[in-house]
């Protein structure tokens, strides 16, 4: 380990600890197999290379944390793929997890609801419908 005071190591602003890949994964606690396998993966940004040597940063340590305690509350690798790249790509979260639908929202009040489904209804879905049609013709159900 050591430390850079060099200005935008890794997008950041200096003055930072920078590790080879044996002592992130100790810092990190995870094996140096599984940082090669997350940097393959691109859940990792690539580390900045001085010959043959690459350096890591706070940022693959950070990284690392987040994936290991994302696992760890049930989170899949592509899920938090899917996570990483809407965070770097400047997504919201929302933007992630709706997708596009292709069906039109209709809204339609209790009545619309009971008059339409008066004539489709089988005799199972009966009772299901007796609070919308209470809704619809004003009357309280206790």
């Amino acid at each position: 380990m050591r430390r850079n005071s060099s200005p935008g190591i890794g997008g950041g602003h200096g003055d930072q600890y920078e590790y080879r890949i044996a002592e992130l994964a100790d810092q990190a606690g995870v094996p140096v197999r599984t940082v090669r396998f997350y940097r393959e993966r691109d859940l990792i940004p690539q580390p900045r290379r001085e010959g043959r040597i690459a350096w890591y940063n706070s940022r693959h340590l950070a990284r690392l944390r987040a994936i290991t305690a994302l696992l760890k509350r049930g989170h899949t690798l592509n899920g938090i793929a899917d996570l990483t790249m809407a965070y770097e790509s400047g997504l919201d979260i929302g933007d992630l997890l709706c997708e596009p639908t292709k069906e039109a929202i209709v809204r339609r009040s209790p009545r619309e609801i009971a008059d339409s489904s008066t004539d489709e209804t089988q005799p199972d879905d009966a009772p299901d419908l007796a609070p919308l049609r209470h809704a619809a013709n004003g009357a309280r159900r206790d």
